[in-house]
């Protein structure tokens, strides 16, 4: 199992990327919602995945936190959700997943392409007691962090170099959320 793969981004298409990662490009298929926060094409990510093998192929899902692959992994498990049904609910419903199964909003999740209203009932009954496991307030907070840590890869920096950088910035000025402003102070600490 792969934990995650770190490279550079070679080709992102709405449901699928190639990672270069040291001269080997892998093709992962990922949510929407993940495409839809790339950077440009040439750009340095880090993609959280999850293998799935069959008799016939090994296939890598990936995702922008732990938080998503974990949710990937639980719907996983639920019978009748394969791979792609996963990908679809995570990526057109995000963090409002867990409200929606909690408040058993029917209407919201049969709005996701593949799932009608029985099927939406089923995921409400299968999910509603194994999405306590997850915290699924993962998204929007921790974006500005790669956000910055990316842009500091794009200006030239060793990406270990960036990041820690980005964290230092962030312990020290905890509550910043402006990229601009993370990388301004990254760059004041940042060795060259």
């Amino acid at each position: 199992m792969y934990d995650y793969l770190t490279g550079i981004l070679k080709e992102k298409k709405t449901n699928k990327i190639v990672l270069d990662v040291n001269g080997i490009g892998y093709t992962i298929f990922i949510p929407i919602n993940f495409y839809n926060n790339l950077l440009e094409i040439d750009s340095h990510i880090k993609c959280f995945t999850f293998l799935v093998i069959k008799e016939d192929s090994h296939t890598l899902y990936g995702f922008s936190s732990k938080e998503e692959r974990d949710l990937f992994e639980i719907m996983l498990s639920i019978s009748g959700i394969g791979p792609k049904m996963a990908l679809s609910l995570i990526g057109h419903l995000e963090s409002n997943l867990q409200k929606a199964i909690y408040d058993k909003d029917i209407n919201i999740i049969s709005k996701v392409p593949g799932i009608g209203k029985k099927k939406a009932e089923r995921l409400i009954i299968d999910l509603k007691d194994k999405l306590k496991t997850v915290d699924l307030s993962f998204k929007k907070e921790k974006n500005h962090i790669f956000d910055a840590v990316s842009a500091l890869v794009n200006l030239g920096y060793n990406p270990i170099k960036a990041q820690k950088a980005i964290q230092k910035a962030i312990e020290e000025n905890r509550d910043e959320k402006d990229v601009g402003k993370l990388i301004s102070f990254a760059l004041k600490n940042i060795p060259s």
